[in-house]
């Protein structure tokens, strides 16, 4: 990682600060020789906006002089480099449960942006080809080779590696080792693997990890993909919406995405935060299906509505037409179709289909159907 002044003090090392100690001495050095404009001559990095994010990075504080340049060399702007879901010097978190599918998205969006494509309707703003590392705490490489020639359908790019995180001796390596490779973006898989015997639920353990990682990104400038879980009993929960452990893993992090199991091989992302101050035009939630042969994996985004249980609660009031049904109804029309469903996974679902249901009646008496203009479309064929 890159060290401060004199190089003695390393970023990973702040969390150590002792007062009285050589590293509480060398902090109070440089903040003084930040104030008074020793550490670095301004004006000989505005032309230079990696050194001069680097420098600014560095300091404590940050004076109207260096507020003007960061906004007039347009460091301060969020650079994406998949518009809307990854961006340079953000963490961005992909959870949902095990099983799910998170890898294969994850090895879908790294080999993609590796190969300067756009993917599943996110634009590739990098402007071409990026260098992807994905660290993968829960398979050794070897085992995970398949599946990436799966995804990358046998056509492997050039800037996409494994990495081996066991063969390194701590995290300071590992990281110094992923700068090396001058990243765009890395994939953590996962940040609970990651995280080893460490109490993932403890905020003091949580917060200094996500900050780790977040001075990472902004070292590299790259972006930073963590794969989370939720605890299985949180299924039909409105925990589903953050991640396993601490709130701060999903309250630190700039981007979050949640992704759920609507059917087989039938997915749905949505977007359970955004803080970036560029905020994307891209939909909050939407729905992705996988198709698979013995030699390839690949992700399809669909409407919102096809296929799957929503598909099939569409149908149903389609066939009821004007009478329309309560959820308790709808709930006893999919399971006798066989679809595995609650109240809640139910009331969900028709809030997703909001401008396609309408309800009427009180609370306990509500009662759903079509809007007419989703029961038949412009030429009298049904749009679903």
């Amino acid at each position: 990682m890159q060290n401060y002044a004199n190089g003695a003090v390393s970023t990973l090392q702040i969390g150590g600060y002792v007062p009285g100690t050589p590293l509480a001495r060398e902090i109070v050095r440089r903040h003084i020789a930040e104030y008074n404009g020793e550490d670095l001559d301004l004006d000989a990095v505005k032309s230079d906006p990696q050194k001069l994010r680097n420098h600014l990075q560095r300091r404590v504080i940050l004076r109207p002089q260096h507020i003007e340049a960061a906004v007039e060399a347009e460091i301060a702007r969020v650079e994406w480099i998949l518009d809307g879901f990854l961006a340079r010097g953000v963490v961005t978190t992909l959870f949902g449960h095990g099983g799910v599918g998170k890898s294969f998205l994850a090895l879908d969006v790294a080999i993609n942006v590796a190969s300067g494509n756009d993917w599943l309707g996110f634009k590739n703003a990098a402007g071409g080809e990026c260098g992807v590392v994905y660290v993968d705490f829960e398979m050794h490489p070897l085992a995970q080779c398949e599946r990436v020639w799966r995804v990358a359908g046998a056509i492997l790019p050039e800037r996409f590696a494994l990495c081996n995180p066991t063969n390194v001796d701590g995290e300071e390596q590992l990281f110094e080792e992923l700068l090396l490779e001058k990243p765009d973006l890395i994939v953590v898989d996962s940040f609970g693997a990651y995280a080893g015997a460490r109490n993932t639920a403890d905020q003091h353990v949580i917060v200094p990890m996500l900050r780790q990682l977040q001075q990472f990104a902004e070292a590299a400038n790259c972006a930073v993909l963590t794969i989370d879980h939720v605890t299985k009993s949180d299924a039909n929960s409105d925990r589903e919406t953050t991640p396993y452990g601490s709130v701060y893993k999903h309250n630190l992090v700039r981007l979050a995405w949640n992704v759920r199991e609507v059917d087989d091989n039938l997915l749905e992302l949505t977007r359970t935060k955004n803080n970036l101050q560029d905020t994307s035009s891209s939909e909050k939630s939407f729905q992705v299906r996988r198709y698979s042969t013995p030699d390839s994996i690949w992700h399809e985004r669909c409407a919102i509505a096809e296929g799957g249980r929503r598909g099939a609660i569409v149908e149903y009031l389609r066939s009821v037409g004007d009478i329309g049904a309560t959820v308790k109804e709808i709930v006893e029309h999919l399971e006798a179709e066989g679809y595995e469903s609650t109240l809640r996974t139910v009331q969900r679902d028709l809030a997703a289909l909001k401008s396609s249901v309408t309800k009427e009646g009180s609370s306990k008496t509500t009662r759903y159907k079509l809007r007419l203009s989703a029961t038949t479309g412009a030429s009298g064929d049904a749009p679903f």
